[in-house]
């Protein structure tokens, strides 16, 4: 199935919003003039049969003049009020199927230059970070091959490796730029998988930077496979995105716990550090692109980063039908759970 785009969500959004508002004006209206036009039915109904039992009755009555008046039923007056009750449906049927067609088009009309405006951007976004890392690459390449020489002194070559890791820095950044893009501009590909392997690739892939300082990865996961349909390289990032961030943000010697449980027809997948936790006020961000939390938490070097990873985590889950959220408390550590769909 193709994926709706920003912009046409946003349109099918305002005509919803168009609709519902015509509804609810229209059925007030609507039950107004039904309730005013049931009463005047009503007594107009008394009146002919008062008028008429006076005439049985013989007496005199002075008539309008007109043709004669007959008996009128309770029921001639029920089938007039559901005669009524058609006629409103039909005709704001039809005022409703206008005002959605009329909405649709002027809601195009407003978006189209914020649309233009946007695709230009991903566009240039997406441009420019192409641009970028076939250089970076090469500078890159240019300064491990410079580093490997033996006879290069030491005062170089801590220089040499600042700007490698700089370079390796702004690759990361790109790499990620370049991962939004595509997500983004076409769907993922998905298939049934099983989130233990998910699980297991992306443990694999930060052991290393775990064992670096003395972290413990703990799993607690059901002893059951847990299939879901999914991208399994983009859901592993998801994984990995978390654990290096667990990693990054935890004192050595401490410990992460990676855990899943199954509940109804979703899967919970939560990992939990002993970190330095976060803030209220960057709790709600952390998500947002580009975001960075306050400096107590990235002071270190080695917590350098663009704030770009946990919004691609986001913008992977949330294209799995998903949802992320994170729980945390200073000075005791956070929590991220990411829900999925199970089959």
């Amino acid at each position: 199935m193709k994926k709706l785009s920003l912009f046409t969500k946003a349109r099918l959004k305002l005509t919803a919003y168009y609709i519902i508002i015509f509804i609810t004006i229209s059925g007030v209206i609507s039950g107004l003039f039904y309730y005013r036009t049931g009463q005047v039915l009503e007594a107009e109904y008394q009146r002919i049969e008062r008028r008429f039992q006076m005439e049985i009755n013989g007496m005199t009555v002075d008539f309008a003049p007109g043709p004669p008046i007959h008996r009128i039923d309770a029921e001639d007056i029920e089938i007039a009020k559901q005669k009524i009750v058609l006629q409103l449906l039909s005709i704001n049927g039809m005022i409703a199927i206008l005002v959605a067609l009329s909405g649709y088009v002027l809601s195009g009309l407003t978006l189209a230059p914020l649309e233009a405006s946007m695709e230009q951007q991903k566009r240039f976004v997406s441009d420019a970070a192409h641009e970028l890392k076939t250089p970076l690459t090469a500078l890159r390449t240019s300064l491990e091959v410079n580093l490997m020489d033996d006879e290069l002194e030491k005062k170089p070559k801590q220089i040499l490796e600042e700007n490698l890791e700089d370079v390796k820095s702004l690759d990361q950044l790109i790499t990620s730029m370049l991962m939004l893009s595509k997500i983004n501009e076409q769907p993922l590909e998905k298939e049934i998988i099983d989130l233990k392997t998910i699980i297991t690739k992306a443990k694999k892939y930060t052991d290393p930077q775990a064992k670096a300082k003395k972290i413990k990865l703990v799993q607690k996961l059901p002893t059951k496979n847990i299939y879901i349909r999914g991208n399994e390289p983009a859901l592993t990032d998801v994984v990995k995105i978390i654990l290096e961030n667990a990693i990054k943000y935890s004192p050595a010697k401490t410990q992460i716990t990676l855990s899943a449980s199954i509940k109804r027809a979703t899967v919970e997948l939560s990992i939990a550090d002993q970190g330095p936790g976060i803030s209220k006020q960057d709790l709600s961000h952390i998500f947002d692109r580009f975001y960075r939390a306050d400096v107590s938490r990235t002071k270190n070097a080695d917590q350098a980063g663009y704030g770009l990873g946990l919004s691609i985590a986001k913008t992977i889950v949330e294209h799995h039908q998903g949802k992320i959220t994170a729980t945390s408390t200073l000075s005791k550590g956070s929590t991220f759970t990411v829900v999925l769909p199970t089959v």
